[in-house]
């Protein structure tokens, strides 16, 4: 959503955050780097398919944390910020499960 890359996005606080992420994006509502209409038709419903299995729902802009499995989200935001600070604070809600997610895990690999 272009609204959110030039506002909410681009803020430094904001920026920082992002740096911590991998950043993807899911063509949901078009495939503009494809240009062989079939397969661009073909990559359209597994993206639809795979918003719609994150939120439930296809609407624009979402945003997701997920992990690397690309099933398990850890955090979601829908729609543009209305209210400043809530895009950040759904990052830093992301940010905090995948940081609490990975000491478990080297609490595990110890336990071994």
């Amino acid at each position: 959503c272009r609204f959110m890359e030039k506002g909410p996005m681009s803020k430094p606080d904001v920026v920082e955050r992002l740096r911590k992420l991998v950043r993807v994006q899911l063509f949901a509502d078009n495939v503009p780097t494809v240009s062989d209409p079939v397969q661009a038709e073909k990559l359209l419903e597994k993206n639809r398919k795979l918003q719609e299995g994150w939120f439930g729902s296809v609407t624009l802009p979402s945003y997701a944390v997920v992990l690397p499995d690309g099933d398990t989200v850890l955090a979601r935001y829908e729609g543009a910020e209305r209210k400043e600070g809530e895009f950040a604070k759904f990052l830093d809600d992301g940010i905090s499960k995948w940081e609490t997610q990975q000491a478990g895990r080297m609490v595990g690999m110890k336990a071994r």
